[in-house]
């Protein structure tokens, strides 16, 4: 995130994901998996998900992995999770 981004969020009390396009990541037992400002999804299989970020990936691997609900805002991806890798964009 950017100083001005995070002066703003810190001066208003806005939680900084929502001002900048940082991913917001909510993980719920095995079971749940919660995301804001996502960039879409690079591959779902029901082993795996990659989903994309503006600074890079995430896979979360398990089985019987599907999406329960998606929207431009957030996705909610449901399954038994037993790994979760995060890869970032070298700039």
């Amino acid at each position: 995130m950017n100083k001005t981004a995070s002066k703003i969020a810190e001066k208003t009390g806005i939680p900084s994901e929502v001002i900048s396009s940082q991913p917001k990541i909510e993980i719920t037992g095995t079971k749940s998996l919660y995301i804001e400002n996502h960039r879409g999804i690079k591959l779902i299989t029901p082993e795996s998900i990659i989903i994309k970020f503006s600074s890079g990936t995430m896979t979360a691997e398990g089985s019987e992995i599907a999406i329960a609900e998606m929207t431009r805002e957030y996705m909610l991806v449901k399954g038994n999770f037993r790994s979760f890798k995060f890869d970032k964009i070298l700039e």
